[in-house]
């Protein structure tokens, strides 16, 4: 076995889980191997084989995707910016954004969590999924995977943000600009 299969590929002892050359891949992880998905070489000569093809499949590339890879440093995910241009949808709606969450009960209503900076007058929001650790890159803010999907337009920008509670607000927005109450 090769040194760079080592920490993914682990060979078992020869008859462990009904197979004849049993192997334990690290990272294809299911409900039912939560340590990992085992396979059977099923002959010595074959080894290579049915390795190579295990890590060629969609399970185990899809499984990879999830990892967190070594390309970067890992640092704390901070949550996705609205006024950065990495929020997708909600970059544009940033102005609306302010105002229907300054307008809304965050705190007793929304699962993800809302914050603003004061100083700079900016909104972040933190998926509930969020994983909390991120590779950080490079001219980017450190934001996890499950944060950055917030700013899909399926997601929060698909919320009243850009629907029809926007007139609501704005018209909440200049009764209070023109201060008639």
């Amino acid at each position: 076995m090769s040194p760079g299969l080592a920490p993914t590929i682990e060979l078992l002892t020869p008859g462990t889980f009904n197979k004849r050359l049993p192997y334990r891949c690290n990272i294809c992880i299911t409900k039912g191997r939560p340590n990992g998905k085992i396979g059977d070489c099923v002959n010595a000569r074959s080894i290579k084989h049915f390795l190579t093809q295990h890590l060629q499949s969609d399970r185990h590339m899809k499984a990879l995707g999830k990892t967190p890879t070594c390309e970067g440093e890992t640092v704390e995910c901070q949550g996705l910016s609205v006024s950065d241009p990495q929020a997708g949808t909600l970059y544009d709606f940033r102005a609306e954004f302010g105002l229907w969450a300054s307008m809304t009960n965050l705190k007793a209503f929304a699962k993800h969590s809302y914050w603003q900076n004061a100083n700079s007058d900016e909104w972040f929001i933190r998926s509930y999924k969020c994983t909390s650790r991120c590779v950080q890159k490079e001219g980017r803010r450190p934001t996890c995977p499950e944060c950055l999907q917030l700013g899909h337009p399926r997601d929060v920008a698909r919320s009243p943000i850009c629907q029809y509670n926007i007139d609501k607000y704005n018209d909440i927005h200049i009764l209070n600009y023109f201060d008639i109450f």
